[in-house]
C-alpha cells in the first residue's frame, strides 16, 4: 500500500522558526512527531488540531505516534493526541528508560565545568539543561512508549511497514521511519542547514559527538539511492537526499576547521572560549556550545589538539599533526 502523507506546518519562537508534523495516511492514520509544547508556541496545541482540520482529521483518528526524538517540538502534544484516540506510541528503546533527574544533575555539574563554565553562568547552563530534560520527561514520560524501537526493527503502522533508523547526533534517541521510499528524518538532516550537534547534552561523551554525526550521515548516504523522498522535522521536503547529506557534511568538515583555527588563535583555549571567539551576534552560547565541545573532541581523537583537565576544566592545545 502506498502512503499519502500530509505535511502539518506549524510555528515556534526559537530558529528556524518553524516545525513540520507528518500524517501518514494507509489503512490508519499514523503521526509523526506531534508538535511544539507550549515553552515554544502557547498557541501549539490550537495550531496543531487546524493543521489536522485542514486535511480532514481530527486528533481521535491516530492510530499510531511515531516519534523521531524527545525534544519539545517533536513530542509537543503526544499525550494530548492520546488521550483523544488512544493511539500507539512508538520510540527509541532508550526513551522508553526512566531518567534519573539527580544523575543527569550530577552529571551537567561535571560536564558544565569540563566546559569552561564557572560561577553563576554555571548554575545558569545546568538549570537550563535540567529545565529542558524535565520537560521532556513530562511531555514523554518512559511510561508513555507502548513499543520500544530499536535499530533497525521493522514494525507495521497504520497498515504501512515502517523501518526505524537510529540516527544519533543532534539527539542521542533519535529515530529516523523508513516507510518504502519515504524518509521521515526528524533532525537528522535538513536541506538548507545542518542541526546543531546535542547528543548527550552535558553528559559522558560529549566531546564524542561529531563522530557519532559522522557516523549518522555516512548511514543515511547509504540510504540515499533507495529513497525517493525525506520529510525533515525542519525546512523543505527534500528530493534528493544524497544531495543533503552532502551539505551536511560540508559543514561538519567547516566546523572541525573553523574550531581548529579559531582554537590555535589562543592559548590553551576551554571550549567556552573558542564558543564564544566563534560567536555570531544573533547566535545563543547555549546552543552553540554543543558544536564546539564536539568538534575540539573530535579535533583531540583525530590527533590535531591535546587536553588536560585542571581544577575541573578541560584546556586544549592545538597540534601540528
Amino acid at each position: 500500500m502506498e502512503a499519502d502523507v500530509h505535511r502539518l506546518d506549524l510555528n515556534m519562537k526559537w530558529s528556524p522558526g518553524h516545525v513540520a508534523a507528518y500524517l501518514v495516511e494507509g489503512d490508519g492514520l499514523a503521526l509523526v512527531d506531534a508538535g511544539v509544547a507550549p515553552d515554544g508556541n502557547q498557541d501549539g496545541e490550537e495550531e496543531l488540531r487546524a493543521e489536522f482540520e485542514a486535511v480532514g482529521h481530527g486528533f481521535e483518528d491516530v492510530d499510531a505516534v511515531l516519534v523521531t526524538h524527545p525534544h519539545l517540538d517533536h513530542d509537543g502534544y503526544v499525550r494530548e493526541v492520546v488521550k483523544k484516540s488512544n493511539a500507539t506510541v512508538y520510540a527509541y528503546e532508550e526513551v522508553a528508560e526512566p531518567v534519573d533527574i539527580g544523575e543527569v544533575e550530577e552529571n551537567a555539574r561535571e560536564k558544565v565545568r569540563e566546559a569552561g563554565i564557572v560561577g553563576e553562568a554555571a548554575e545558569q547552563a545546568v538549570e537550563r539543561w535540567l529545565d529542558g530534560v524535565r520537560k521532556n520527561v513530562e511531555l514523554l514520560p518512559a511510561e508513555a512508549i507502548d513499543v520500544a524501537l530499536s535499530d533497525g526493527e521493522t514494525f507495521e503502522a497504520a497498515g504501512l511497514g515502517f523501518e526505524a533508523v537510529h540516527t544519533p547526533g543532534h539527539q542521542k534517541d533519535h529515530l529516523c521511519y523508513a516507510c518504502d521510499d519515504l524518509l521521515f528524518a526528524g533532525d537528522a538532516v535538513a536541506d538548507s542547514f545542518r542541526p546543531i550537534i546535542y547528543n548527550v547534552g552535558f553528559d559522558e561523551g560529549m566531546f564524542g559527538s561529531v563522530d557519532v554525526c559522522y557516523g549518522t550521515f555516512d548511514r543515511l548516504a547509504d540510504r540515499a539511492d533507495e529513497t525517493r523522498r525525506v520529510y525533515p522535522g525542519h525546512g523543505s521536503v527534500i528530493e534528493d537526499l544524497g544531495a543533503a547529506v552532502e551539505g551536511s557534511l560540508q559543514s561538519l568538515d567547516e566546523l572541525i576547521k573553523d574550531v581548529r583555527t579559531t582554537a590555535a588563535a589562543f592559548d590553551e583555549p576551554t571550549a567556552l572560549d573558542v564558543t564564544f571567539a566563534r560567536k555570531k551576534p544573533e547566535q545563543e552560547i547555549g546552543h552553540l556550545i554543543f558544536d564546539n565541545i564536539a568538534a575540539l573532541g573530535y579535533l583531540e581523537k583525530q590527533g590535531h589538539a591535546e587536553s588536560y583537565v585542571e581544577d575541573g576544566v578541560r584546556r586544549f592545545r592545538v597540534t601540528e599533526a
